[in-house]
């Protein structure tokens, strides 16, 4: 009987060694996916921090761009303002321009006039002296004769 309950406890220790040596291997499996999930998660922490890295450099760079297009946008406003300003001034300008065209204008025709009255005046002056010339010689004629009868 003892020997066959050894023999049982001999089969049960068997059994027991066996179920341990499964528990082992399957220990050793999960803590071998264990490891491997371990691997992964740092592989993913390392890749995630990268990215992290990656984008920060990248907002900043965004940053930067926002900055430079607000104060290139305050440059296109001042100098648009610039360009009213001027077109303003153009349009000043070009309206006294005209203006002085037309005085130019006004001014060359007065000219006109007055040349035209001063050529009538010398023609009228020639004319006068002509005239005056021909009474003065009247004159001579008349005196000689009114002299040749006061000798008589």
């Amino acid at each position: 009987e003892m020997k066959e309950k050894i023999g049982i406890l001999h089969n049960e220790i068997e059994i027991l060694q066996n179920e341990t040596t499964a528990k082992d291997k399957a220990l050793a499996v999960e803590h071998q996916a264990c490891g491997k999930a371990v691997a992964d998660r740092d592989s993913v922490r390392s890749e995630v921090n990268k990215l992290l890295f990656v984008y920060k450099e990248k907002q900043q760079l965004v940053d930067q761009k926002i900055a430079e297009i607000e104060k290139l946008n305050s440059i296109i406003n001042v100098v648009e303002r610039d360009m009213v300003r001027l077109k303003k001034q153009y349009e000043q300008a070009v309206e006294e321009r005209n203006y002085t065209g037309i005085q130019l204008i006004d001014r060359n025709d007065e000219l006109c006039i007055l040349y035209e009255k001063c050529n009538i005046q010398e023609q009228i002056l020639r004319n006068g002296e002509l005239e005056l010339n021909a009474r003065d010689e009247e004159l001579r004629v008349l005196q000689l004769e009114l002299g040749k009868f006061e000798w008589l």
